[in-house]
């Protein structure tokens, strides 16, 4: 008999990523998105158009669109075994920061943003507030890519440049955060 833990199975793997997934979605879905802290990425491109168009898509819904041109860009470049994982994490990221928002039908009564504590820490201690919400950010970043997982959006267009272009993935990925936060500056 197989034990479905063992190494030779990737169960844990995808149970790590979707904790990963949840844990991030609570830092930007719960504690970002309302303060209006954008971080990079396909995230804070979302949260930018979120913004400027007043709320009327829901930020997990605009982060899986924007991602998907990525992620099929990703797989013809990258290879289908790392487009299973990229699939499986920014799907589950976009679902969970809805669904913790509220903003999925059938679960509007959910939306953690709205909780007593998260009013209490946007409008008396905002920077513990941000700190929360990007420490949640990364905690659930790094377990992701501890196992082998990813959320799509810059990860793609890095490991991409570095494969064509041989640009270290960190210099690419600060080079598109820039680009992003200074456009959600503008649009904020």
């Amino acid at each position: 008999m197989t034990n479905l833990f063992s190494k030779q199975t990737p169960v844990i793997d995808y149970l790590a990523i979707a904790f990963g997934a949840a844990i991030m979605a609570i830092g930007i879905g719960v504690f970002l998105v309302d303060a209006k802290v954008v971080p990079g990425g396909v995230s804070g491109l979302s949260m930018a158009f979120y913004y400027l168009t007043g709320s009327t898509v829901p930020i997990g819904l605009m982060i899986w669109v924007f991602n998907v041109p990525l992620y099929i860009w990703g797989v013809k470049v990258l290879g289908k075994l790392f487009g299973i994982r990229t699939f499986f994490g920014f799907t589950l990221n976009s679902f969970f920061i809805d669904f913790f928002r509220g903003d999925i039908p059938g679960f509007s009564f959910i939306r953690l943003q709205d909780t007593e504590t998260i009013m209490h820490l946007r409008q008396y201690d905002f920077f513990f507030l941000i700190i929360i919400g990007a420490a949640l950010l990364g905690i659930g970043l790094g377990i992701v890519f501890k196992f082998r997982g990813s959320t799509a959006g810059t990860d793609i267009v890095a490991a991409i440049m570095q494969r064509k272009f041989g640009m270290k993935p960190g210099t690419a990925i600060m080079i598109i955060d820039f680009i992003v936060i200074c456009l959600a500056g503008i649009i904020i």
